[in-house]
């Protein structure tokens, strides 16, 4: 599976991979020259991670130690019952495994499936995809959420600064990245950003169309007004419509074709 160059590839772009493995069936190889900081060690069934990344993600995954001393040694306290005796925390679900390779895909909530079809790259991919398109959480590949991370971090940093622009920009880039769909988590986080930007809007709207000035001042303010803000989101911004209503216009909708993510 992982000896398989496409599969690799598409892999590295689609999905994070967990590979788990309980201690004492091989040992590591030592690394002539780790890149620096790599480990010095690998493992000599998995190349790329290191025998103590694989012990510790089958222990998490299962609940199980490396032998019975560690299991008694890392056991954890039983969760505190409320008033009516219902365990007030649950401990997290352990993956049952039966044999290797035994595969699991994970939700971003934490629950999991059984995955089938898992021994040959085809198989696996297809199953993967299909079990993406039933989750909600609009995910991305790796090369698109780099670009949402660095649009995020340029869109942050000018928001907290109050330039309300800059980071407007930044976020329509986030909202075209993702075609509009963005993932679960980083849509509530751009819903609560944009609606800040659209209450700076509307207050700077309802100040030109009450301030002092002639018809005409006030058409010279609107304009450079909405010059500050000229790419288009996928849901316009309420005060971004109301901006085009006192202009005569109507360019608030959002393009046919999402504008193209930023060149890395």
């Amino acid at each position: 599976m992982f000896e398989n160059a496409e599969f690799v590839t598409w892999a590295n772009e689609n999905v994070v991979m967990l590979v788990g493995h309980p201690k004492g069936s091989h040992k590591s190889l030592d690394v002539a020259k780790p890149p620096k900081g790599e480990a010095a060690k690998q493992c000599s069934m998995y190349p790329g991670i290191t025998c103590e990344e694989h012990d510790k993600i089958f222990a998490d995954a299962t609940g199980k130690g490396s032998d019975a001393k560690d299991d008694k040694a890392k056991a954890k306290p039983k969760p505190k019952k409320d008033a009516e005796g219902d365990a007030s925390a649950k401990a997290p679900p352990k993956l049952e495994v039966k044999g290797f390779p035994s595969t699991y895909v994970v939700n971003p909530d934490g629950t999991f499936d059984k995955m089938n079809g898992d021994r040959e790259p085809a198989s696996c991919r297809t199953g993967l995809e299909e079990y993406q398109k039933k989750l909600e959480e609009h995910p991305l590949t790796l090369a698109k959420w780099m670009d949402v991370r660095k649009d995020l971090d340029a869109g942050e940093k000018a928001f907290k600064a109050s330039t309300w622009k800059l980071a407007y920009a930044a976020f329509q880039r986030i909202d075209a990245t993702c075609a509009g769909t963005p993932p679960k988590a980083l849509g509530e986080t751009l819903k609560t950003r944009l609606d800040a930007i659209d209450a700076k809007i509307a207050t700077r709207l309802a100040e030109i169309e009450k301030g002092p000035g002639d018809v005409a001042a006030k058409a010279k303010l609107l304009k450079a007004l909405r010059s500050d803000y000229p790419a288009a989101l996928s849901t316009p911004l309420a005060s971004l419509v109301a901006l085009d209503t006192a202009l005569g216009g109507g360019v608030s909708a959002a393009p046919t074709t999402p504008a193209p993510a930023p060149a890395k």
